[in-house]
């Protein structure tokens, strides 16, 4: 694994990347409030394929303010670590693996760069108002408006909708976090040929420790088959 930094518009991301031999690698995105994974990219790298996991703008060891960043920013910063890695893999095609928040910029980001794969884990979705302002998390007490938590349209399920390629679904049916229209919208948006679901059971959001294990497992298993 080697430690890198880049840049997008101006602000220092830190990035993991992790060598690979197969000719498919892997922009891995964390969640809101969170840092960048170790043991995905790990495992990944481990069956062979690239991966390069990143701090988004004001998250773990990357520059930026996290109140000051939008949603158009960390956009940004998802599309600058694909060319990131397309450089460092000339000719591989790159996928998305994005986590919640995360997988919705992946999704997005998408829209603006060739991928190949889409791997979304409990991905959150939003309404196109305030794309380009300061993000406000909805999902606290108190701001949860169904509109926001899973809108009918978005950037996200238009990308979604035109994407041609492999997606891969990954729920929680404990999830308190993101409701099940939210991935119903997502489901739905997919042709089901090209859709592999796996849900994750217990009362939690992202993985626990325990189920981690098996989500890298079915992870790596879709990745298998592309």
């Amino acid at each position: 694994m080697d430690r890198i930094t880049l840049t997008s518009a101006g602000i220092e991301l830190a990035a993991d990347f992790y060598p690979g031999t197969k000719n498919l690698a892997f922009v891995v995105t964390h969640g809101w409030g969170s840092s960048r994974p170790v043991d995905i990219p790990a495992a990944l790298a481990g069956a062979g394929f690239p991966a390069l996991a990143h701090d988004l703008r004001g998250h773990g060891e990357s520059g930026g303010v996290l109140g000051e960043a939008s949603r158009a920013d960390w956009v940004a910063d998802v599309v600058a670590v694909i060319d990131e890695l397309r450089g460092r893999v000339p000719g591989a095609r790159i996928g998305l693996v994005g986590a919640s928040f995360g997988a919705y910029l992946s999704l997005v980001a998408a829209g603006e760069r060739e991928v190949a794969a889409l791997s979304l884990r409990v991905p959150a979705n939003y309404v196109d108002a305030g794309f380009d302002v300061p993000h406000e998390p909805r999902f606290r007490a108190g701001v949860r408006r169904p509109a926001d938590l899973y809108p009918a349209d978005s950037r996200a399920l238009r990308v979604l909708r035109a994407f041609g390629g492999p997606v891969q679904l990954v729920d929680a049916d404990g999830d308190t976090v993101i409701p099940r229209e939210t991935i119903a919208g997502y489901r739905d948006a997919v042709d089901p040929a090209r859709l592999s679901r796996y849900t994750l059971s217990g009362p939690h959001h992202l993985a626990t420790p325990e189920l981690r294990g098996e989500y890298i497992a079915a992870l790596l298993a879709w990745a298998d088959t592309l």
